[in-house]
């Protein structure tokens, strides 16, 4: 379920909602600027729920506002960055002594600089 404030169409929560005694409460939360009066409730399913304001609901359908896309936006480019470090973090990890004994030797074909190709790569899209 997802409350809609009347007055803009924005969607604010989202969850198990209702009005006890003339106010909004959803899981662990109570509202009390969300009367019936201010918002409705309506029984609608956001699979991508990424807050209040993110969405407007428009002929029956949650449209992602100009908010909630730069919002999400910002979230994956989180999401890419911490992935981008993890990777870089495990071909760190991967670089043993035996590993750099080899490099220096010259025995170790390339796989040195390859490594640290693969990181460099990783670097530039942070």
């Amino acid at each position: 379920m997802i409350s809609i404030e009347k007055s803009t169409g924005k969607a604010l929560y989202a969850g198990d909602l209702s009005f006890i005694d003339g106010c909004l409460h959803g899981d662990g939360f109570m509202d009390s600027r969300m009367t019936p009066e201010t918002c409705e409730i309506i029984d609608i399913q956001c699979d991508d729920w990424i807050g209040g304001g993110a969405y407007k609901l428009i002929d029956g359908n949650l449209i992602l506002t100009d908010y909630g896309a730069e919002f999400k936006s910002d979230r994956d480019a989180k999401l890419r960055r911490g992935e981008a470090l993890a990777q870089i973090a495990a071909l760190e990890s991967s670089i043993t002594e035996r590993r750099k004994r080899e490099a220096i030797l010259g025995t170790d074909n390339g796989w040195l600089a390859n490594i640290d190709a693969q990181i460099a790569a990783l670097r530039a899209q942070l």
